[in-house]
């Protein structure tokens, strides 16, 4: 699964000779866009014809390069009329605006995401709209039963805009929900923290009290029976205020001044702590098919393995790991953990599903070695 726009520009390299041949300068799809039937490699001129690479004639599609069996599988643009007409016409869907036949505006299509074995399109990467604005992002819209695409309009069926904007809102909730229960655990860790600090300030020596007070903030002021001031509120404790507190026998009213600093500490954390689970609501509030809040606790990568996951996985780079519909395999499991989105990939993972254990059963795509034959795509 890749973005057309991350096809563009990779090299194509022969199979037999080792060499690099060409560069892929476009995607020319079919007139209905489900699918690519070639890749421009050289528009040609006044004198010279364009050429391109059938999608049939594809090895490899690469992480890095394209992989042909020869130069022979580059042909002219005009040896394959279905491929002539598509260059002619040269109609494209990015840049255009996403509508539903009901006028709601999902956004501008960025990207097309590609099956890179078949060139069949199976969905779009759109921004702009309603929905990304509230996730602040992008959305994956699955590609639908129709399409209709004009010169600035694409039309996708009001169903699909339904399907979309619930997934998105489930995916906030879920989102908010962890965000909270993340926010309870710290708040409650906080509060554990400050009367762990504040007894054990009031059981320590003297001395250990002083330094426990020295280099804090006093969050009140702290004045001798007296009524001479030892701190002011907003003050940094000193040495010398510590040791006079002392001598006052207010000591511990200064320490317990000086317990804000550490409060100010465990809130820094749970903000930090809330920032994170914001940005997740964001990043996870993309379409799902078929997962519902809650399915995935308790759950492990092993147990993911042979099982599909209901919607896109990408990586912090937006690099797809898995599209809607894959299997888990243990090689995209390590891949997640590597980027550091594994609870992405856990929480797309459709759970009904029987498993199916894969390793033994499924062809690499790398080891594809003979081109389809024309009519098998």
């Amino acid at each position: 699964m890749r973005k057309a726009k991350g096809i563009t520009c990779l090299p194509v390299l022969t199979f037999d000779s080792g060499k690099k041949i060409a560069t892929v300068q476009g995607v020319l799809p079919t007139s209905d866009h489900r699918r690519i039937l070639a890749l421009l490699v050289d528009e040609g001129g006044w004198f010279a014809e364009a050429k391109v690479l059938p999608f049939r004639a594809i090895k490899t599609v690469g992480r890095d390069a394209i992989v042909i069996s020869n130069e022979q599988a580059i042909i002219r643009i005009s040896e394959d009329s279905e491929i002539k007409k598509a260059f002619d016409e040269r109609k494209v869907v990015t840049g255009l605006r996403m509508f539903t036949e009901d006028g709601r505006d999902l956004g501008t299509i960025e990207d097309v995401f590609l099956d890179e074995v078949t060139g069949e399109a199976k969905g779009f990467e759109v921004a702009g709209g309603f929905l990304t604005t509230i996730t602040r992002g992008r959305i994956f819209v699955p590609m639908p039963d129709r399409l209709k695409v004009g010169d600035e309009i694409a039309y996708v069926p009001p169903e699909t805009g339904v399907l979309v904007e619930e997934e998105v809102t489930s995916g906030i909730q879920r989102g908010l929900e962890e965000a909270r229960r993340r926010g309870e655990e710290v708040l409650a860790r906080t509060v554990e923290e400050l009367e762990k600090a504040r007894d054990a300030a009031m059981k320590a020596t003297a001395e250990q009290q002083k330094r426990f007070a020295v280099g804090k903030v006093a969050d009140r002021t702290v004045a001798a029976p007296d009524g001479t001031e030892i701190v002011h509120q907003g003050d940094t404790i000193s040495e010398q205020m510590a040791s006079q507190a002392e001598q006052k026998g207010v000591l511990q009213d200064l320490v317990l001044a000086a317990g804000t600093s550490v409060a100010r500490g465990a809130m820094e954390r749970l903000r930090e702590e809330a920032a994170r689970a914001l940005k997740e609501v964001r990043r996870t509030a993309g379409p799902r098919a078929g997962s519902k809040p809650g399915q995935t606790a308790g759950r492990g990568a092993s147990e993911a393995v042979g099982r599909r996951v209901s919607r896109v996985v990408l990586d912090q780079n937006e690099r797809v790991i898995l599209n809607a519909g894959d299997m888990v395999t243990h090689e995209s499991i390590d891949r997640a953990r590597e980027a550091g989105v594994l609870d992405n990939l856990l929480g797309a993972v459709s759970w009904e599903e029987p498993p199916v254990i894969l390793e033994e059963h499924r062809v690499r795509r790398t080891h594809r070695h003979e081109p389809p034959k024309a009519g098998e795509r």
